[in-house]
């Protein structure tokens, strides 16, 4: 159990945005936070396995370390490489940080990390940090293009929405 601790908090101090220049530091634990709290936002009644999928999506990258996603989307060998030390990294904690999800459930997940990734770059651009524009507009677009969540759709719509807004202040 004091292993499973110890991973699990790990995990939680591990840092995103390293690639980026990014005002102050996010951690894979606010992330997860963040996902969680909008999985309860576009799911009515989440599964305990949903809200704990949320909690431990990023776990693995203590092993990785947050490579951006453009940067998989680039080099398909590198994601398939980085999949199979993720898998590694379940494996030696029992798969108990990796729980299974529905087709729909994975859907939901996905929309929750996109757009709590969306909120963090909209806050950057808040702060001053222009450089997370592309950001912003990458995911976006990627969203737009995703399999659809309705409840997803309505809280993307509404981001855009404030932060077309928030950029004609």
């Amino acid at each position: 159990m004091i292993k499973r601790l110890s991973a699990l908090r790990r995990g939680g101090h591990t840092r995103r945005f390293h690639t980026e220049r990014f005002i102050g530091e996010e951690t894979v634990g606010q992330h997860s936070f963040g996902v969680a709290c909008i999985i309860t936002l576009i799911e009515d009644k989440p599964s305990a396995e949903l809200l704990m999928a949320a909690l431990f999506h990023d776990i693995a990258e203590q092993d990785t370390g947050d490579i951006p996603a453009p940067v998989k989307w680039a080099h398909p060998d590198l994601k398939i490489l980085l999949q199979s030390i993720e898998d590694l990294f379940h494996h030696r904690h029992d798969q108990q940080l990796s729980p299974n999800l529905s087709a729909r459930e994975h859907v939901a997940l996905k929309w929750a990390d996109s757009l709590d990734l969306l909120c963090t770059a909209i806050e950057q651009v808040e702060l001053g940090n222009r450089n997370m524009c592309k950001v912003v507009m990458r995911i976006v677009a990627f969203l737009h293009n995703y399999e659809p969540h309705f409840k997803g759709l309505e809280l993307l719509k509404k981001l855009e929405e404030y932060y077309v807004n928030s950029e004609q202040r």
